[in-house]
């Protein structure tokens, strides 16, 4: 099963990303690294490699290249994959913007291969998700708004599986439990 877990900022798809790794033993994929603002720092040796290879990193073409893997293996050797974060917030943060609906629907192709995708919309009220954003950079209410509706266009496009869960109501275990029975 590969999981896709989209939404705002401060959301909870980090803290579901972990829970759903802890379960099913699966790896984390992330299109935004580890660093202090959850991008490429340029340290990393595998950055400096794909920088000198010419792949464009933390952008939504590094998403084209996992769903594209992903695609190419999933048929071969399945196993469980959490996408925290993909293409679609490539285009809702708007660094995709001037190609979202090609993109959009190139990336649903690429997934379509593996049947056994789930995509997973996490929301909350603004003012929940400012909190947990824990003084990282956060967009104001009305930025907020224009965000989760890029979201939900995206969601509705989706001709998958898709569950819409609100992290303010569901406890975690509770919404990880939804992900879990949603898989086809």
């Amino acid at each position: 099963m590969i999981v896709i877990l989209e939404g705002c900022n401060g959301v909870g798809k980090s803290a579901y990303a972990e829970a759903l790794a802890d379960y099913l033993g699966a790896p984390v994929l992330r299109p935004f690294r580890p660093s202090p603002d959850y991008h490429w720092n340029g340290e990393r040796p595998l950055e400096v490699a794909l920088k000198r290879l010419g792949v464009p990193v933390n952008t939504h073409v590094d998403d084209l290249y996992i769903a594209d893997i992903l695609g190419q293996l999933g048929r071969l050797a399945p196993r469980d994959v959490i996408l925290d974060r993909s293409v679609p917030s490539a285009i809702a943060y708007g660094s995709a913007r001037d190609v979202a609906g090609p993109l959009f629907d190139y990336w649903q192709g690429q997934l379509r291969r593996l049947r056994r995708v789930v995509y997973a919309w996490l929301v909350c009220p603004w003012r929940l998700a400012k909190e947990r954003a824990d003084g990282r950079r956060f967009p104001d209410r009305t930025a907020y708004g224009c965000l989760e509706n890029e979201f939900d266009r995206m969601f509705s496009e989706f001709a998958g599986r898709k569950l819409i869960i609100d992290t303010e109501t569901t406890e975690l275990d509770a919404g990880v439990q939804l992900i879990l029975n949603a898989h086809p």
